[in-house]
């Protein structure tokens, strides 16, 4: 049985059309991972860490503070009880906020990119630096609701006795 040229080359050309369609499509998801990884990384750098820790820590711990200052000096469990609400219906607002804010990349870091690499990195950017700030500043709520939290429990066992 003979086997005509036309069907060696149109395996051939099959073959090669088969093979080569995964590198191309290889090639654009490494150019989307790029876009995410850097994108992921800059977020991180750029966030102000310390503001977003420091503003979960005030706005948790301060608003403790603020309202066991401005109670009566009859301080009980109920009067605890309200602070902590109170001070974590504000946590809550203060997350609202964090995930709500939108940031968006240095149009510098864009310059001659394709806007398929420029629409992943912008939304990776963005997702990036919501949870980051989300983070942050749920570690400093909690870090100020433990501080301010301990000091309140400390001074409820010192005026008990």
């Amino acid at each position: 049985m003979k086997i005509s040229l036309r069907f060696h080359v149109s395996v051939f050309l099959i073959a090669v059309l088969t093979l080569s369609a995964p590198i191309s499509f290889s090639q654009q998801n490494s150019s989307i991972i790029e876009a995410k990884l850097t994108a992921e990384r800059d977020a991180r750098s750029d966030l102000g860490k310390m503001m977003w820790f420091s503003g979960g820590f005030l706005l948790t711990g301060g608003t403790l503070l603020v309202l066991r200052i401005t109670a009566d000096e009859d301080f009980s469990e109920d009067s605890a009880g309200i602070l902590i609400g109170a001070s974590c219906l504000l946590h809550g607002a203060g997350l609202v906020g964090a995930f709500m804010s939108e940031s968006t990349p240095p149009p510098s870091r864009l310059m001659g990119k394709s806007a398929e690499y420029v629409n992943f990195y912008t939304d990776a950017y963005r997702t990036e630096s919501r949870r980051s700030r989300a983070l942050w500043g749920a570690a400093g709520s909690a870090s100020g609701c433990l501080v301010v939290g301990g000091i309140l429990i400390l001074e409820m066992a010192l005026t008990e006795d």
